[in-house]
């Protein structure tokens, strides 16, 4: 009979891109916090990442954590230095001091550029 584990251990032994998957399975059930848990674990074990570093930002990024989720694409941006995410996510943490999406950018086809904080809804869509 197989010896059973606990979540816990079986996440201790995975590696990264198993974490960021479990990840993106618990966000597609609205786990926002075993989602967050996931990323963050497979983002120390790999910062180099992108598309840990971008899922572990976004969810930052939608717990309203600024500050956490611009060292996270302070470090994406090191090791990625043409990636998109760092340079838009961090040029709005600079100038507001958040990282909501603007009415004008990649979300949005207006010329506006205030910052526009999103619903709730909006921002678990």
């Amino acid at each position: 009979m197989a010896e059973e584990r606990s979540l816990e251990e079986m996440m201790d032994a995975a590696d990264a891109r198993t974490l960021n998957a479990a990840g993106n399975a618990f966000a597609d059930r609205g786990m926002w916090n075993e989602a967050l848990e996931c990323y963050e674990r497979a983002h120390e074990i790999d910062p180099a990442d992108a598309l840990i570093a971008v899922a572990l930002g976004a969810e930052l990024r939608h717990n309203e954590r600024w500050d956490e989720a611009a060292e996270v694409y302070r470090t994406l941006q090191k090791y990625h230095p043409d990636h998109p995410s760092p340079q838009r996510f961090l040029e709005r943490y600079e100038k507001w001091g958040h990282m909501w999406p603007t009415e004008s950018g990649p979300e949005s086809d207006t010329g506006d550029t205030d910052a526009v904080p999103p619903t709730e809804r909006e921002r678990r869509a």
